[in-house]
C-alpha cells in the first residue's frame, strides 16, 4: 500500500508568510548541507559508541567470573593444597610435625594470594574504563562540534514551521531537538563516570542520526521546488 503523501506548501502566500517561507528554506537548504557533508561521520561516531556499549555490557559477566567467592576460594585451596602435599611428603621424615605447623601458613598464603589476584582484577577493570571514557569523551565531543551547527539550523526550522502551520516538519524539528537535549544529559551522567551509562548514549546518538535523515527528508518538500 502506498503512502499517503504529505500535503506540500503552496507558492501563494501571502507577503510575511512568503518571507517566512523563503528564511525556512534558506534554513532547510543549510540543514541539508551540513548534514550531508557530516553524515558519514556521524554514522561512524554511532558506531564506535555501539562498540564501546558492547564492551561495557560484557565487562561485568567477565569481571564477575574472575572475581566470584567460588573462584577465590579455590584459589585459596590450590594455594594451601600444594603446601600441604609438599609438607605430608615430608612428614615422614619430621616425625609429623612439619604438617601441623606449616599447614596454617600454608592455607594463610593460598588466601592472601587469591584476595592478590581479586585486587590485580579490579586494578586491570579501572584501567580498562578510564581507557574506555576517555574514548568516549572525545566521541562526545566530535559529535557535539558536528551537531551543534545544526541544531541552530532546526530551531529556526521549527520556529518557522509553527508560524506557517507545516506541522509534519514542525514535529519532527521539535522531535528531533527533544532526542538532542537527551542525549545531552546522558553525556553529563557519563561524564561522573557511570559506565552503565554508555549503551543508553550509544542508542541516544543512534536516535539522534536517525532524527536527521527523516528531517532532511521532511525538508525535501520546501528545497525541491
Amino acid at each position: 500500500m502506498a503512502a499517503t503523501p504529505r500535503p506540500r506548501w503552496s507558492k501563494n502566500l501571502p507577503p510575511d508568510l512568503s518571507e517566512l517561507m523563503n528564511k525556512l528554506i534558506n534554513h532547510s537548504a543549510s540543514f541539508i548541507r551540513e548534514f550531508d557533508s557530516s553524515k558519514q561521520k556521524m554514522r561512524a561516531i554511532a558506531g564506535e559508541f555501539r562498540e564501546i556499549a558492547d564492551e561495557v555490557r560484557k565487562m561485568p559477566k567477565r569481571t564477575n567470573e574472575a572475581r566470584t567467592p567460588r573462584d577465590i576460594a579455590r584459589a585459596i585451596v590450590m594455594g594451601a593444597g600444594v603446601g600441604i602435599a609438599v609438607m605430608a611428603l615430608a612428614a615422614p621424615f619430621t616425625g609429623g610435625a612439619t604438617l601441623a605447623v606449616v599447614g596454617p601458613l600454608a592455607v594463610a598464603a593460598g588466601a592472601a594470594g587469591g584476595a592478590g589476584a581479586a585486587r590485580a582484577v579490579h586494578v586491570m577493570k579501572n584501567k580498562k574504563d578510564k581507557r574506555r571514557m576517555k574514548k568516549v569523551k572525545r566521541l562526545e565531543k566530535e559529535f557535539m562540534k558536528i551537531v551543534e551547527p545544526l541544531k541552530k539550523d532546526l530551531e529556526e526550522i521549527k520556529r518557522m514551521c509553527e508560524k506557517l502551520e507545516q506541522r509534519s516538519a514542525g514535529d519532527q524539528a521539535g522531535k528531533t531537538l527533544a532526542d538532542m537535549e537527551d542525549f545531552q544529559k546522558i553525556m553529563t551522567q557519563v561524564s561522573g563516570r557511570k559506565s552503565e551509562k554508555v549503551s543508553e548514549l550509544s542508542d541516544g546518538c543512534q536516535n539522534v542520526v536517525e532524527d536527521f535523515d527523516q528531517m532532511k527528508d521532511e525538508l525535501k518538500d520546501f528545497t525541491e521546488k
